[in-house]
């Protein structure tokens, strides 16, 4: 029992002696690195980083890190370390100096200290032109390019991947909206702009894929709150840009949004809709309808009657074991009244539902018969007669 007490005494005296030593040993280390502070060994240090000891290798990364572009060009040489530790610190390093670079820079590009580098930046012009080059301009585009500057860099140097780019991100940040919020890609103004600015263009191939996407995004409260206070301008001038240039795979999303924000781009593909009515989807000409009686004024009338005659259904609806019958031509005839500056309601739309985002709800208008129908309908010729005497 002696010599085993004997023998576990001398093992902890031996291994504070080593612990000891490592302690010394370390701080030998770090004695050594700050002698060279004034002139640092560029190459002494990056040789550090492969060192086996940790604390030689995380202080000679912190001094690497310290002088940012200075020690890039050295970094740079020696990416092609045969030392596999070297070549990943230095990487590291690396990424770390750009990035905070690329800050310093943003910084400046908002406060105005430097002029605008669209390599450095992309994308630039196209948000000006849209947004404005003032303050808080600045302020939304640097968000977009510390959130999204990779698809904006390709929207500028390769637009043939931007579509395919947008839907990525677009579907990536959907995806993370399913994990845990330390995981979760803030749904930012910066990055909601970045992505409404690159689907705007109409040269993008594929970019209508990600309409659904920007629907649902631009419907979070992160966005809503950003389209109502300080970015108002600039953001509602590029989800804007965005809704005017709706195709045919888009603009049902780009209506709703333009509704639901009251935004008149929305004018813009609605119009299109209703010149070519004939040629145009079925199901989107009542949102087209919606959209310029809400948004338009008395200069679309010509454009709305054009629809009286069209009767595709929009929606079946009982009441009282009454079937009622909504039409394309009851949304034009509503929406006609409405633009005229009259109440439906009091011209023969007795069931008549208003609706603060799309105007008036699409079942209330419908009829139980053609005769009620033609009433209301004859009522619209004599206020038409009226408003435009010599037409007639």
């Amino acid at each position: 029992m002696r010599l085993y007490c004997w023998v576990q005494s001398l093992t902890v005296f031996i291994m504070m002696i080593a612990l000891t030593y490592c302690v010394q040993a370390d701080e030998n280390v770090s004695e050594r690195i700050d002698q060279n502070d004034s002139f640092p060994d560029l190459g002494k240090l990056i040789d550090q980083l492969g060192d086996t000891r940790y604390p030689v290798r995380q202080q000679a990364s912190v001094k690497l890190l310290s002088l940012g572009y200075q020690a890039r060009p050295a970094l740079m040489a020696s990416m092609k370390s045969l030392d596999l530790e070297v070549r990943l610190q230095v990487r590291r390093l690396v990424a770390s100096i750009d990035e905070q670079s690329f800050l310093v820079q943003l910084d400046a590009f908002v406060t105005g200290e430097i002029p605008i580098d669209e390599k450095e930046f992309p994308a630039w012009s196209d948000f000006c032109e849209l947004a404005g080059i003032g303050q808080t301009s600045r302020r939304l585009f640097a968000e977009m390019q510390k959130t999204e500057h990779q698809l904006l860099k390709i929207y500028v140097e390769t637009p043939a991947k931007a579509g395919d780019a947008l839907w990525s991100r677009c579907d990536h940040i959907q995806r993370s909206r399913n994990l845990r919020p330390v995981y979760r890609e803030e749904l930012s103004p910066g990055r909601i702009a970045a992505l409404l600015l690159v689907a705007s263009d109409q040269t993008i191939i594929g970019r209508e894929k990600s309409a659904a996407y920007l629907n649902t995004f631009c419907n979070q409260e992160p966005v809503r709150r950003a389209l109502s206070g300080e970015y108002q301008r600039a953001m509602r001038a590029v989800l804007g840009a965005w809704i005017g240039s709706a195709n045919a795979h888009s603009v049902y999303h780009a209506l709703r949004l333009a509704l639901r924000f009251n935004l008149d781009a929305g004018l813009i593909p609605s119009e299109q809709i209703l010149i070519h009515h004939a040629q145009s989807q079925k199901n989107m000409l009542q949102y087209a309808l919606l959209t310029i009686g809400k948004l338009g004024d008395a200069r679309h009338i010509p454009m709305v009657e054009k629809l009286l005659g069209e009767e595709t259904r929009c929606a079946m609806h009982t009441v009282s074991g009454v079937n009622y019958r909504t039409e394309v031509r009851d949304v034009a005839l509503a929406c006609l009244f409405h633009l005229a500056e009259l109440d439906p309601a009091e011209m023969g739309f007795s069931r008549l539902e208003r609706n603060l985002e799309t105007l008036f709800t699409v079942r209330s208008l419908g009829f139980s018969d053609d005769a009620q129908r033609e009433a209301v309908l004859q009522k619209w010729r004599q206020v038409r007669t009226e408003l435009f005497p010599k037409a007639e």
